[in-house]
């Protein structure tokens, strides 16, 4: 990571804790100011004081732009709104990208919500995080989630983060909730990923249904969640695609070269070829800010792609600055 964005992501925590907002990191604040890709928060506070913030910080460090990504939260029930900031320099390619939740979710139901500071655990008086209590138990919800046959390092840590905890794990206090936890750790213990899988998704269950016991009056909530997905997934989908006309193989190599640069920058989450997708899991890969390529030879025509991505990017996001 450079010093740009390390200075930037000190002075945005920095700033918060100045004007004295209420908002707890969720993760990856170990390495501080090293994040690895992005700087999640919790926080109840209005986006425009956010966004006050971090126009001050653009110009500040001389960033290029600042750009707004409200698809998830415009139109979106209170406690499912994301609201998210990038800020990007094109020519370099630094990026950080903020995201904003209201609370942790488990199927669309509130799993902790930030209130105020006493809700919260501070680190070194730097910056403030969720109780680890909460996100270490809130990781074999992330296990469940991304578990598709292999182990990586993100579940490696998440395994080791929940075992950690012994009998302090975060109590929701649903029924057989003590017996499904010692199931789960049953399971990371012997690598029966399945088996988790299976349980968490149980243990979810049981979270929603009680949440809407003891919540009647918001059950509306429930049809209003299908279609906050129909406007992820359809609608209003954080990736896009984009037309790449090219002459020859080796121009087709140069842009996917620079492609592949997007996504180790981490502009991009990932990218493939329109013809690799079939429709629903084309559907399914644009939900995250991915892209899909639609490749056209053509001598004629032709545009460069650094310039073909940025004027998609710019037009896809609200610019701040």
């Amino acid at each position: 990571m450079n010093k740009k964005i390390q200075i930037t992501i000190k002075q945005i925590i920095g700033s918060l804790n100045a004007s004295n907002l209420i908002y707890g990191i969720a993760r990856n604040y170990e390495k501080f100011p090293n994040f690895d890709s992005d700087i999640d928060l919790i926080s109840k506070e209005k986006i425009e004081t956010f966004k006050k913030i971090l126009k001050k910080i653009t110009k500040a460090k001389k960033w290029e732009y600042l750009l707004y990504n409200n698809l998830k939260s415009k139109n979106f029930l209170e406690n499912s709104k994301i609201d998210t900031f990038y800020f990007i320099d094109f020519k370099k390619l630094n990026f950080i990208e903020i995201d904003i939740f209201k609370c942790l979710l488990i199927l669309g139901t509130s799993y902790y919500t930030v209130d105020d500071k006493s809700s919260l655990e501070k680190i070194k008086n730097k910056f403030f995080i969720i109780p680890k209590k909460v996100t270490k138990t809130y990781n074999i919800f992330q296990i469940a989630k991304i578990y598709k046959g292999k182990k990586d390092k993100k579940i490696k840590k998440y395994k080791k983060n929940f075992l950690s905890l012994g009998n302090e794990t975060y109590l929701k206090k649903v029924f057989f909730e003590k017996k499904i936890i010692s199931l789960l750790k049953k399971c990371l213990k012997k690598n029966e990923f399945y088996k988790l899988i299976f349980f968490a998704q149980l243990y979810k269950i049981l979270i929603f249904v009680k949440y809407y016991i003891t919540n009647l009056h918001k059950i509306f909530f429930i049809p209003y969640r299908l279609v906050e997905l129909i406007f992820i997934y359809f609608l209003k989908p954080t990736g896009f695609e984009i037309k790449l006309y090219y002459k020859d193989n080796k121009d087709l190599k140069t842009s996917e070269t620079y492609l592949n640069k997007l996504k180790k920058k981490k502009i991009i989450n990932d990218w493939k070829y329109y013809d690799q997708l079939p429709f629903l899991i084309r559907r399914i890969f644009l939900e995250r800010r991915n892209i899909v390529v639609k490749k056209i030879r053509n001598k004629k025509i032709h545009e460069n792609i650094e310039k073909t991505f940025k004027r998609h990017f710019l037009k896809k996001y609200i610019k701040v600055i």
